[in-house]
């Protein structure tokens, strides 16, 4: 969708009545109604995840992609005017996406790994094809949510925990689970890209560096806050590179191939 430089209407800043209403939006479509608020960083007050996640002061831009087929609004972080959350007109709906900025604070979405070469691919503006997963992970490392289809799901580098883009899956997650590893002949997209680190709407922002990890939202039923996805092996730079190249000779080219992704974007189903 960023593939190409979209079209920035001058940025105007939020009512503080506005925020609030956009914050409450926000946990309410992810279910981020946590009871937990922690302290933050460097003894200041402390602070809630939707706090964390829409801060005070946002404000927002409308924008067109470049091709004129997709409109929007853009919410921009007051102090660094990073581009965190967007919103896209689709019929009478509007589908509310996190940046990969947001995504950078904390983990809140299911999360698709891939390898290295699709994830290259992905970022030259292709969609997720069915055998380039290879694992999915829950925020809840109890269960995996039975997703339907249009669901958020964000997408990361085999061996990594950090989201680099964000999609809405094509296939229900149940079928994913099913497929992935087994023997059956699977071919076709399993999520459709609609933004990833390095396109045109991270690059508007600070282009911060990647992070080397990122927290998980907090579970409302548990006390303490995980901090890395359960059972990850550890691996080597080298390994991992060596493991991508290998699963990526095996599968050919239907692990990536495909046309970048339809501007027209589906209705969101609820997280």
């Amino acid at each position: 969708m960023f593939k190409k430089k979209h079209k920035v209407k001058p940025a105007s800043a939020l009512r503080n009545s506005e925020c609030r209403k956009f914050r409450a939006e926000v946990t309410q479509v992810f279910d981020l109604e946590q009871p937990t608020v922690e302290a933050a960083p460097g003894g200041e007050a402390p602070f809630s995840i939707g706090e964390e996640l829409v801060p005070d002061g946002l404000h927002t831009s409308k924008f067109s992609t470049n091709n004129g087929d997709v409109n929007g609004v853009v919410y921009l972080d007051p102090a660094t005017g990073d581009p965190l959350w967007f919103t896209i007109a689709k019929n009478t709906k509007q589908l509310l996406i996190p940046t990969v900025y947001t995504l950078w604070k904390r983990r809140f979405l299911v999360s698709l790994s891939t390898p290295g070469p699709a994830m290259e691919r992905i970022q030259d503006g292709a969609d997720l094809m069915i055998p380039g997963v290879i694992s999915i992970t829950s925020i809840d490392s109890a269960s995996i949510p039975p997703l339907p289809v249009d669901s958020l799901v964000a997408i990361t580098k085999h061996g990594s925990s950090v989201p680099l883009a964000v999609g809405q899956l094509l296939l229900p997650l149940n079928y994913l689970v099913k497929v992935i590893g087994s023997e059956e002949d699977t071919k076709g997209k399993a999520v459709r890209v609609l933004h990833w680190f390095g396109d045109h709407l991270w690059d508007s922002g600070s282009k911060r560096e990647m992070p080397v990890s990122v927290p998980a939202i907090p579970q409302a039923s548990a006390e303490t806050t995980e901090t890395e996805p359960p059972a990850v092996a550890t691996e080597t730079a080298q390994d991992t590179d060596f493991a991508d190249a290998d699963l990526a000779s095996r599968l050919g080219d239907e692990l990536t191939l495909g046309e970048p992704p339809n501007e027209e974007v589906a209705n969101q189903s609820p997280q």
